[in-house]
C-alpha cells in the first residue's frame, strides 16, 4: 500500500544532536511533500517548538505535540489530554523535594519553569532555547507554576545522575503517570493515556487513512507506540543501544544517524 502520511519525531530523528536539520533530511521532507505525501510531526515539543521547522520545510500537516498529549491541525484541536491538577501538584512536590531540578509545566502556548538557586539560570534558558522554546514564564516560587492545562511536566538537571536518582526514587503514588527519560538530563511526565500511538490513531481517523498508509520515523522508546501502529516504521539508530522494537520496524544502517529521515523516504517513498 502506498505511503500517504509521513510522521516524524523531531529531536534526534529530524534533527541532529545539536538540534540542526541536515541537508539530506531537509531534501527528503521536501521530496515527500512534492510526491503528494502529507508530513506530520510527532514530538515532545509544544507548538512553539516546531513553528520554525514547519515554516522552513513547508509542513502543514497535523502536529502531534507534547508526546501525543495534544493534536492540532491549524487552529483546530483534535485531541487534548492534560494532566490532572492534583497530579501536577504531586509531581512538582516530588521534584522539589528531590532537589537540583528545574521544574516546568507545558501549557498550550507557554512553558512555565522554576529554576532552583543552585543552577545557573542562563544555562537553563539556553537549553530551553535550543528546542526553540522562547515563550517562557519564569516562576519565582514552585507554588507559582500553573497546575491547570498542563499537557506535560518536565524535570531538567545539570547532571544525568540527578535524573537517574530522581527516577530511582519515583513514588508509587505517581505510577499511574508516564515518566520517560528522553535525554539523560530530562524527565518528561504525561498522563498514562497520552502517547504518540494514540495521537497517530486520531490523525489517521481524521484524515481517513489506514495505518498501513503511514510511514513513521523515530529514535527513542517514546516513539514506539507510533512505530508499532504505522504500517511502516523506521528506527533511527544513534548507538548500539536500542529498545525492543516491533517486528516490522526496520533500523537505519550505520552512517545514517543524522540522515535517518532521508534513508526512510528513499526506501519507502521515493524508491
Amino acid at each position: 500500500m502506498a505511503i500517504k502520511l509521513l510522521v516524524l519525531d523531531v529531536d534526534g530523528t529530524l534533527t541532529d544532536a545539536e538540534g540542526r536539520i541536515g541537508a539530506a533530511n531537509k531534501s527528503a521532507v521536501r521530496a515527500a511533500l512534492a510526491a503528494g505525501v502529507e508530513v506530520a510531526l510527532a514530538t515532545g515539543r509544544p507548538r512553539q517548538g516546531v513553528e520554525a521547522i514547519c515554516a522552513e520545510l513547508g509542513i502543514r500537516g497535523p502536529l502531534m505535540l507534547v508526546n501525543g498529549a495534544l493534536v492540532l491541525a491549524d487552529e483546530e484541536v483534535w485531541l487534548e489530554d492534560y494532566l490532572a491538577p492534583a497530579d501536577v501538584e504531586a509531581v512538582l512536590a516530588y521534584g522539589q523535594a528531590a532537589g537540583g531540578l528545574v521544574l516546568s509545566t507545558f501549557q498550550p502556548e507557554v512553558v512555565n519553569l522554576w529554576v532552583p538557586p543552585t543552577l545557573d539560570r542562563g544555562w537553563v534558558l539556553e537549553r530551553f532555547h535550543s528546542y526553540s522554546l522562547t515563550r517562557l514564564a519564569l516562576a519565582a516560587r514552585v507554588e507559582d507554576l500553573p497546575r491547570e492545562q498542563a499537557a506535560k511536566a518536565m524535570f531538567m538537571a545539570a547532571e544525568p545522575a540527578t535524573i537517574a536518582r530522581t527516577l530511582a526514587g519515583w513514588p508509587a503514588k505517581l505510577d499511574h503517570l508516564t515518566c520517560a527519560r528522553s535525554y539523560p538530563y530530562l524527565c518528561e511526565i504525561n498522563s498514562k493515556s497520552a502517547d504518540k500511538g494514540r495521537a497517530l490513531r486520531v490523525v489517521c481517523e481524521r484524515l481517513g487513512l489506514a495505518p498501513a498508509e503511514v510511514l513513521a520515523v523515530g529514535d527513542g522508546e517514546i516513539d514506539l507506540p507510533m512505530l508499532e501502529l504505522a504500517g511502516q516504521g523506521v528506527f533511527v539508530a544513534r548507538s548500539a543501544l536500542r529498545p525492543s522494537l516491533p517486528p516490522h520496524v526496520v533500523v537505519t544502517p550505520p552512517g545514517c544517524e543524522d540522515a535517518g529521515v532521508a534513508w526512510a523516504v528513499e526506501r519507502f517513498i521515493a524508491g
